[in-house]
């Protein structure tokens, strides 16, 4: 999927950037705020939970993305 896609891109951008063992991965990916991929926005700064909430909905056959909402 696209969100597999952009997930694993911020992923490999933490370790091009230097973090090379799990922790500093970890630490990294806690600051995460505003990583604009091709499907959606991805911020971690609440712990490993997405907090951009996307909203979605059916048209036509297609999954139309309606709107993205920051949680804070």
């Amino acid at each position: 999927t696209l969100y597999g896609y952009d997930t694993m891109r911020l992923v490999l951008s933490h370790i091009e950037r230097g973090a090379m063992t799990r922790d500093q991965l970890a630490r990294a990916l806690e600051l995460e705020k505003d990583y604009r991929g091709i499907h959606a926005g991805i911020t971690l700064v609440h712990g490993r939970v997405n907090s951009n909430v996307h909203i979605l909905k059916f048209r036509n056959n297609e999954i139309v993305n309606v709107a993205e909402v920051k949680v804070d």
